[in-house]
């Protein structure tokens, strides 16, 4: 399997707004360890992935430098910056978790018209 998978996988589902239990349940696979690069999925499992997120298989293997497909290159830690400047650093799981909490609030505003939260 080519290196550059787990990262561009990773890059991918992050770009798309997804989060690991999300690609998960698509696929009906776990895909932690392919982002680790700790298991690498079959060739069906890759065209699937490829199909998900619209890409080739040059695009899914990192491949592709065409510039609408470059995507962001940090992979380890995020950054959080809060309304008063603070900054807090979020590993892979505490940004998921944040991005499964902001898209809950989207979904909420979304249903609310601008009401108060429903959880």
């Amino acid at each position: 399997m080519d290196s550059n998978f787990p990262k561009r996988l990773r890059e991918l589902r992050i770009r798309n707004g997804k989060t690991q239990a999300e690609l998960a349940k698509q696929l009906n696979k776990a895909v932690r360890m392919w982002e680790l690069g700790k298991n690498e999925p079959d060739f069906e499992m890759l065209e699937a992935i490829a199909d998900i997120f619209n890409v080739d298989m040059n695009t899914l293997f990192g491949n592709n430098t065409s510039k609408e497909e470059n995507v962001a290159t940090k992979t380890d830690t995020f950054e959080l910056i809060g309304a008063d400047g603070t900054r807090i650093e979020l590993n892979d799981r505490e940004y998921d978790a944040a991005l499964a909490v902001i898209k809950a609030v989207r979904k909420d505003r979304e249903k609310n018209s601008n009401g108060p939260l429903d959880f």
